[in-house]
């Protein structure tokens, strides 16, 4: 079912909750939380371990020195915040490929290291097709991210996700 581990960002488990979707992130085996990102949800009172689907393996990462001094790095040459230089030094140290993101600014950078950003829409795009997900339901969550959550997408990002599902559907179709 999954597709393998990555590191999550504080920003897309904010948009996730907000529209009730946190199961959509069943496409992973594993996500890595930094602590940093356990602490900045902490604050903003949103976030409690247990709301994670338990299909997912999940673990909070602690900052060991490698990952400080390389946090600090990228803080310095890139202006990220201290959370997002944690969750891009996490993915690097451990040699991931995948961050979770909504990000641009951390998805653009990530990039550069070799790294692949998955956001909120790819998320809910890869559930519906790895059957996590049923149609209704991702053109549901869609809907939402655009009127519930603060994530700032376009309706024109919405219309065009929608017609992947829509195609997805009409392929899937033809090859059965």
């Amino acid at each position: 079912m999954g597709i393998r581990t990555a590191v999550i960002d504080t920003v897309p488990i904010i948009h996730l909750i907000e529209i009730n979707g946190l199961k959509v992130l069943e496409i992973f085996d594993h996500i890595l939380i930094p602590k940093t990102v356990i602490d900045e949800l902490g604050i903003k009172g949103k976030f409690n371990e247990k709301m994670l689907p338990k299909k997912i393996s999940t673990k909070i990462t602690t900052l060991d020195k490698k990952i400080i001094a390389h946090s600090k790095k990228i803080v310095s040459k890139y202006k990220l915040s201290k959370v997002d230089s944690t969750v891009l030094s996490t993915a690097i140290s451990r040699k991931l490929k995948l961050i979770i993101t909504d990000d641009l600014e951390l998805r653009d950078i990530s990039q550069k290291f070799g790294l692949i950003p998955i956001g909120s829409i790819g998320i809910i795009l890869r559930a519906y097709r790895e059957n996590i997900i049923d149609k209704r339901t991702a053109k549901n969550l869609l809907d939402k991210l655009y009127k519930q959550s603060s994530l700032f997408i376009t309706k024109e990002l919405i219309n065009y996700s929608k017609k992947a599902i829509k195609d997805y559907s009409k392929k899937s179709r033809k090859i059965k």
